[in-house]
């Protein structure tokens, strides 16, 4: 098969499979990514949804109540929970901008009525001031809170229609409902008690009272819709217990224009009316709990999905990385193989010379060296020496510290033994911890002089293990010298006279340079350290 037939071969193998899965990747990805979309952008509805909720239902009519209570009593206590009310309010107020911009860049065309929201603040404000200079009554106060909470629910009902969460938007009418009749109730709380107390009503009261007592009426029939619901249940409960049907009785009244201080008692209203108002409120502040947990669920969910997401672009991405790299791996291995063939043969042949662990010769690669070395070295009738040394205690050092810190040790001494030993000097690990150098052209005094220098350059140096643990080892050294011609096969010579020189020095306590007596011999300085 010719080249060009194998890598068009290997490319369809690469490519065509790639293509495929490139495919139904993207179909995949845009299924993840529209649930996630979708999962982000109801959780933005739950998060907006429960501000907004909780400001016009419970901050706001918070404020409201601490406001009433401090203008009818101005006592320090009175003073302090109105501002820890407005200081609850203007945190929540602040935050909620935020959430209008999230909702907005879902939805930039469906723009809720801020303008209405800041007009209902800043009258909220201007309130606050007089109130703080005594210059309103607790009968001036409801209209102008009333007012910012309308203001609030209103983006509820703008944002209502983009909801497509089963879930949320079931929460959501039933929230609207309740806060609805709850209005509705507190209205005929707050005219009842006027009626029963002998008082007369305006006109405009009396047909706010008319409509919150349709709302009343109608109330019961929209609670039954979400009967299913347990906060809803205790509702209908209340309607249907002694004191709910004390209540609809004296509002029937009312409707009759039946009620009065001799009919009806005030105290009773006022305890059944409170009963069920705290009822509202905890069912009220239920919900919107619940509507902050569903969004919270959506927002968990939707990291997952992001995780997802992320972790089936992450593989897809190395897959194709990998596809392309095999792609381009094989193609540059056929062209590799085609043009350079008799390179490659040769870089193997030379990795097949080297030790892996420290790149000096192995022992294959020294015989091939050390031939042409000693060819030379005989033909220039030149001297040879042979240092042979190996590291004194290394068992211990695999044995205590594991072979890693060894294999630390080893290339730690070759780059000692690369530094200190001339540049044409062979060097070799002989093996395991042994390490061989020949000499060319080095009598045995300057072959012991660069031996010690590499002793204790080995002594001194600090080997960092991986985790950070410093090592200190010691080496031996055992060195022989000839003249080229001297014996006829002078590398086994020199090797066989250099291990007995290293025999005896680790016989003589390790840590030294020790040369053979018979190289001793035929040298003058009397400072050789002999076997």
């Amino acid at each position: 098969m010719s080249f060009g037939t194998i890598r068009r071969v290997v490319m369809a193998a690469l490519i065509l499979p790639s293509v495929v899965m490139a495919f139904e990747a993207t179909f995949l990805l845009r299924l993840y990514y529209a649930e996630y979309r979708k999962l982000e952008i109801g959780k933005h509805h739950a998060y907006l949804v429960f501000a907004a909720a909780k400001i016009a239902s419970q901050t706001m009519p918070a404020e409201a109540r601490a406001t009433i209570l401090y203008l009818e009593d101005p006592s320090p206590p009175n003073r302090q929970a109105l501002q820890q009310a407005r200081t609850a309010l203007d945190e929540e107020i602040r935050a909620f901008p935020k959430l209008t911009t999230d909702y907005l860049a879902d939805h930039p065309a469906n723009v809720p009525d801020l303008g209405r929201m800041q007009t209902a603040i800043d009258a909220m404000l201007r309130q606050r001031r007089a109130v703080d200079t005594s210059r309103l009554s607790a009968a001036n106060i409801d209209g102008v809170f009333k007012s910012a909470s309308q203001a609030y629910l209103h983006i509820v009902n703008d944002v209502r229609s983009d909801i497509d969460d089963i879930s949320l938007l079931e929460d959501l009418h039933l929230l609207m409902s309740l806060l609805d009749i709850n209005e509705a109730g507190l209205e005929l709380a707050f005219y009842g008690a006027l009626l029963f107390a002998g008082e007369s009503l305006t006109t405009e009261q009396t047909t706010a009272l008319e409509r919150a007592s349709v709302m009343h009426k109608a109330g019961p029939a929209q609670l039954l819709r979400s009967i299913d619901n347990p906060r809803v249940r205790a509702l209908i409960e209340f309607d249907r217990s002694s004191e709910g049907r004390w209540l609809d009785d004296a509002i029937t009244s009312i409707n009759r224009s039946a009620a009065s201080p001799a009919t009806t008692s005030v105290q009773t209203w006022d305890s059944i009316q409170d009963a069920r108002t705290e009822l509202w409120q905890q069912t009220i502040s239920g919900l919107i709990a619940d509507i902050r947990q569903h969004g919270d669920e959506l927002a968990d969910r939707a990291r997952r999905q992001l995780m997802v997401l992320s972790g089936i672009v992450a593989t897809l991405t190395i897959l194709t990385t990998a596809i392309i790299l095999l792609a381009m791996k094989g193609m540059m291995l056929i062209g590799q193989i085609r043009r350079e063939r008799e390179s490659m043969i040769l870089e193997l042949r030379d990795a097949a010379q080297t030790d892996l662990l420290t790149g000096l010769y192995n022992r294959r690669g020294f015989q091939s060296a050390a031939s042409a070395l000693l060819h030379q070295a005989s033909a220039n009738h030149d001297w040879v020496s042979a240092v042979l040394f190996d590291l004194d205690h290394f068992k211990q050092v695999n044995d205590t510290y594991g072979h890693d810190a060894g294999d630390v040790v080893l290339r730690a001494v070759a780059t000692i033994a690369r530094t200190n030993f001339r540049p044409f000097d062979l060097l070799v690990r002989h093996g395991g911890e042994e390490f061989l150098a020949l000499l060319p052209g080095s009598s045995t005094e300057e072959a012991v002089t660069v031996a010690e220098k590499v002793r204790q350059a080995i002594e001194s140096a600090e080997m960092k293990l991986p985790d950070g643990t410093t090592l200190r080892v010691t080496s031996s050294f055992g060195c022989a010298g000839m003249s080229a011609p001297a014996h006829q096969d002078l590398l086994t010579e020199l090797l066989k006279r250099a291990d007995l020189a290293l025999y005896a020095a680790k016989s003589s306590g390790r840590n030294c340079v020790v040369v053979d007596a018979e190289t001793a011999s035929n040298t003058e300085s009397p400072d050789i350290k002999t076997a």
